[in-house]
């Protein structure tokens, strides 16, 4: 007897793999271009306009990366345990390595959040020159 889950199935797990892959993207794109205006030596961020981009950009993608890892933290919790009242196993005896990588997976997507946060922080702190 061999133990299967559908792990494709989760939407939340799916949530956090879309909601990283677009904080990815965008953390990408602002290395590239606060890098190359750093080598010039130009200003990194060059109008308001630009700065409250940053910041709303930072915002929603750090709120997203909360829920979304606030999400897959609740079906790897409840893969983890079982659920008491209903006979569904513990998935993460016969999947460990899964459950770990997911689990790490959530603690990335909250740290990720915190550098938004940060990011945020500094975008508040040049909008308020």
């Amino acid at each position: 007897f061999q133990l299967h889950a559908v792990w494709s199935l989760s939407d939340s797990l799916i949530y956090l793999v879309v909601v990283t892959s677009a904080t990815v993207i965008y953390s990408v794109l602002q290395l590239v271009l606060s890098g190359t205006r750093l080598m010039r030596g130009s200003q990194v961020v060059r109008t308001r306009t630009q700065a409250w981009f940053c910041f709303v950009a930072d915002q929603l993608l750090g709120y997203a990366m909360v829920s979304g890892g606030s999400a897959a933290l609740g079906v790897t919790n409840m893969n983890r345990t079982g659920i008491r009242h209903m006979p569904l196993p513990n998935f993460c005896k016969s999947l460990g390595f899964f459950c770990d990588h997911l689990a790490i997976s959530v603690v990335f997507a909250l740290f990720a959040f915190l550098l938004l946060a940060a990011s945020s922080v500094l975008d508040v702190l040049l909008l308020s020159r």
